[in-house]
């Protein structure tokens, strides 16, 4: 997603707003919604939520050990 809006010219409505070429998924419910880790330079390690509804990502948790504990 976030390549093909740096392609297609439209870079500065999506990536770092509802996807970024840094954000690694690793889970995804069954309506398309996706945990990722952050692998920005500002927010290294911080655990977000992707919901397709919603024009925005949510930060969920500062690192993956908060997450899990």
């Amino acid at each position: 997603m976030a390549h093909e809006a740096v392609e297609e010219g439209y870079e500065e409505e999506v990536v770092g707003r509802t996807a970024h070429t840094q954000w690694v998924p690793f889970a995804q419910a069954l309506t398309g919604d996706l945990l990722f880790v952050d692998h920005r330079t500002d927010h290294y390690g911080e655990v977000g939520e992707i919901s397709f509804g919603d024009p925005e990502y949510l930060p969920l948790w500062p690192s993956m050990t908060l997450m899990l504990t």
